[in-house]
């Protein structure tokens, strides 16, 4: 999303449809781990994050987005 908003001349609508484009990409992703009975939570809620538990690198490999360190 942030790389959206930083793009000159993005319109609101643009801004509006990649959003919804966006979240349906990841409900798309997360219905896939659901289905395997995997739980997932976003790591800001989490009380504690074993490292290797963390999905989140796996989820934005599949979904095709870079991560931000």
């Amino acid at each position: 999303m942030k790389t959206t908003l930083d793009q000159p001349g993005v319109t609101n609508e643009q801004a509006t449809a990649e959003a919804k484009a966006f979240v349906q990409q990841l409900d798309k992703a997360l219905e896939a781990y659901s289905n395997e009975g995997i739980l997932v939570l976003n790591s800001g809620a989490a009380m504690n994050k074993p490292a290797a538990n963390d999905i989140t690198a796996n989820v934005a490999a599949n979904m095709g987005i870079k991560l931000q360190n």
